[in-house]
């Protein structure tokens, strides 16, 4: 019976860490690429393999050898260069034996071959689990995507160990109590990680979605401007021989300043107030029509100039920018009395210069380098100045925000070729 149960321990342990290999992998690999039922496939035929080889022999050198090879079989998953699948094989199997070698010291007098109670193996998973997140965390501090709430997930594997070494301290043999104890405790720290990084994926759908809200308005926008340009120049056309009858008497008066008041007044005819954009660039024009209009709407004085050499390459990273930069800038404009915005882009020879500066009530909130958000929403805040930051680093490009005498400014420089 005792048997039985060490199996059902060792199976629920080993299936979280192989989960926790996953979550390692994925924090150093970038995975848009790889299918998710692959991933699904290999590392299920690993926990397989790995499983059966530790409940048959249970020694510490076919484990090693069995977790080396399947490791660094499963980093081939992932797109990227040999080395770098050898340094996470590397660092995955590290932190096993470094958690292993931990408890076993601290815990277990251990004899090579012999089966031990498969509560410590719950604590080294928890150790490892504890480990994991602190990979997660370094790796997100290096590619500045700040994640402050993920430390707090390292009191859980904390307290289960302790909570655990209390109960195998105070048991000397494993009875009922210590056996559900450590199959609940298991299932507990499984299910909080997995329901953390389900909150966090439905936080980024919940930004992307108001992007996309966001692209749909300004289309929405750009095509109400398109259809009153339309109704103008069917106007325009549609009067054309009475304008053409009005020029040629203004001609033959000989009044040439006449005929350039008319045609000026034709030309500010066939304008459209909303347009205040026209690069060429279909989805920018329409997301810096729509920002812009919406500044207007708030008696903002805006001033705009965008010059592109090659119109819509890399729209949706631009977007994703200048949404973000422009959401905020309107945001703290607004605020002020003095109400100014202005816009400049410039692309030439690949280079592409981002400049957007506003008016502000001197009121910033800095922490380290970093600048916060005064808005309500400072979670989604945060993930679109990251997203900006993300893109930035994308195209090796700059970014340097400036502020003077309650004018706030950010300047953008990508390498676009």
């Amino acid at each position: 019976m005792i048997c039985m149960i060490d199996s059902i321990i060792c199976m629920g342990a080993n299936a979280f860490r192989i989960y926790l290999t996953s979550r390692c992998m994925n924090a150093f690999f970038r995975t848009e690429e790889v299918s998710e039922r692959k991933m699904l496939l290999a590392f299920s035929a690993f926990y397989a393999v790995n499983t059966f080889l530790y409940l048959t022999f249970n020694t510490a050198s076919i484990n090693l050898v069995c977790n080396i090879t399947g490791i660094f079989l499963l980093t081939f998953l992932y797109p990227s260069k040999i080395r770098m699948k050898l340094f996470v094989t590397v660092v995955i199997c590290a932190l096993n034996m470094a958690c292993d070698v931990i408890v076993v010291m601290l815990f277990v007098d251990y004899r090579d071959g012999e089966m031990f109670s498969q509560i410590y193996q719950v604590m080294i998973v928890l150790l490892f689990f504890a480990c994991e997140i602190i990979v997660e965390k370094i790796l997100a501090y290096r590619e500045k995507q700040e994640d402050i709430h993920s430390m707090f997930l390292l009191i859980v594997p904390v307290c289960s160990i302790l909570m655990l070494r209390y109960m195998t301290k105070e048991h000397s043999s494993m009875d009922h109590d210590a056996v559900v104890a450590s199959i609940g405790v298991l299932v507990m720290n499984f299910v909080v990680f997995y329901l953390y990084h389900l909150s966090i994926k439905a936080f980024s759908a919940k930004y992307e979605n108001i992007i996309l809200k966001q692209n749909l308005e300004a289309y929405g926008n750009q095509l109400e401007i398109i259809a009153r340009t339309s109704d103008r120049i069917k106007s325009l056309r549609h009067d054309m021989k009475h304008h053409i009858n009005e020029i040629r008497i203004l001609a033959g008066k000989n009044d040439l300043e006449g005929i350039r008041e008319y045609i000026s007044s034709m030309e500010d005819f066939l304008q459209t107030p909303d347009e205040v954009i026209e690069s060429g660039d279909v989805e920018m024009d329409s997301l810096l029509n729509y920002m812009l209009a919406r500044a207007r709407k708030e008696q903002i004085a805006v001033q705009a100039k965008v010059s592109l050499s090659d119109a819509g390459r890399h729209s949706f990273d631009m977007n994703i920018i200048l949404g973000n930069l422009l959401e905020n800038a309107i945001e703290a404009a607004r605020q002020t009395e003095e109400k100014k915005l202005t816009v400049a882009i410039k692309e030439e020879k690949g280079v592409l210069k981002i400049h957007i500066e506003n008016s502000y009530n001197g009121t910033l909130i800095q922490k380290g380098t970093r600048l916060l958000t005064t808005k309500k929403e400072k979670e989604l805040h945060g993930l679109g100045l990251g997203s900006v930051e993300n893109i930035v680093r994308k195209y090796q490009g700059e970014m340097k925000i400036e502020k003077e005498n309650n004018m706030f400014s950010v300047r953008v420089l990508l390498y676009l070729s």
